[in-house]
């Protein structure tokens, strides 16, 4: 899997760049919305370009944790996992974050 700051070359056209950008803007602007992260809102509040909004998002998920089971979940299916359960569950919060698996079929 890719890290943050790799090289790799991404293999994908600039337009699904764009669209992706704006599905993180999205959830980004979910999360602080609710406000379940203080460490994240802290961590973004001097930031004032997109660019380096995603990239402390990106940071953010890739170190976070979830605690809330056993063994625990690093990482971003952490983070997705943690924000549903804060919410009441994927069926009160389908909409929120990345959404659910069946919107992208």
């Amino acid at each position: 899997m890719a890290r943050l700051g790799q090289t790799d070359i991404l293999n994908i056209a600039a337009n699904q760049i764009y669209k992706f950008k704006k599905i993180v803007i999205e959830a980004i602007n979910k999360m602080s919305a609710l406000g379940y992260y203080a460490e994240f809102d802290e961590k973004v509040k001097d930031k004032t370009t997109d660019k380096d909004i995603v990239v402390a998002f990106i940071e953010f998920a890739q170190g976070f944790e979830c605690f809330k089971v056993d063994p625990s979940i690093k990482g971003d299916c952490g983070l997705n996992y943690d924000f549903y359960i804060n919410g009441g569950g994927y069926y009160k919060n389908a909409q929120f974050l990345f959404g659910t698996a069946s919107q992208f079929m």
